[in-house]
């Protein structure tokens, strides 16, 4: 009986040292996706800026696309899976979409499957135009721009995923 008790207490405090080693990453890593979300969006709209205002010419966004914005390499590597087209996001089947908007004078990223517990964070994260939070439009500049995005994330709720859309004006 004494060698069982003696085995389990060793063993014991080895596999719950473990564990909380694991929940510790576990959690370092789950909370970094918002960020790096964030810092994924901010390189895109640093790198298709610069590309769309270079040269002599006015910017204008009007041929804006995933498969040119991957081709002209304004996309960072970690958020492509290799077919030209598509542009994925840090959480599980989250995608992003540019397109031009208002005549080309701007464009508009639209990131689906935002995890709602990292919504909030990753929509304050930018500093866009105009803003739409699962279909709610929000205008940053907003007094009550926080709670208005607080409210339309609903983290907490049965949704476990939004959809976030940033504006980027000229």
């Amino acid at each position: 009986m004494d060698l069982i008790v003696s085995i389990l207490s060793k063993y014991g405090l080895q596999a719950l040292a473990l564990v909380l080693v694991m929940t510790g990453v576990y959690e370092a890593f789950h909370k970094s996706n918002s960020q790096t979300a964030s810092a994924w969006e901010s390189e895109m709209v640093a790198n298709i800026d610069g590309f769309f205002q270079g040269g002599l010419t006015a910017r204008n966004f009007s041929g804006l696309s995933n498969s040119v914005a991957i081709k002209a390499a304004l996309v960072p590597k970690g958020m492509l899976n290799g077919d030209g087209s598509t542009i994925k996001g840090p959480w599980p089947n989250s995608y992003v979409t540019l397109a031009p908007t208002g005549n080309g004078m701007g464009f508009t990223a639209n990131w689906t499957a935002v995890s709602s517990d990292d919504c909030a964070t990753f929509a304050r994260s930018q500093s866009a135009n105009m803003l739409t939070v699962n279909g709610k439009g929000i205008d940053p500049t907003s007094s009550n721009a926080a709670s208005s995005i607080a409210t339309a994330c609903s983290a907490g709720t049965s949704s476990s995923t939004a959809t976030v859309t940033f504006e980027h004006d000229s």
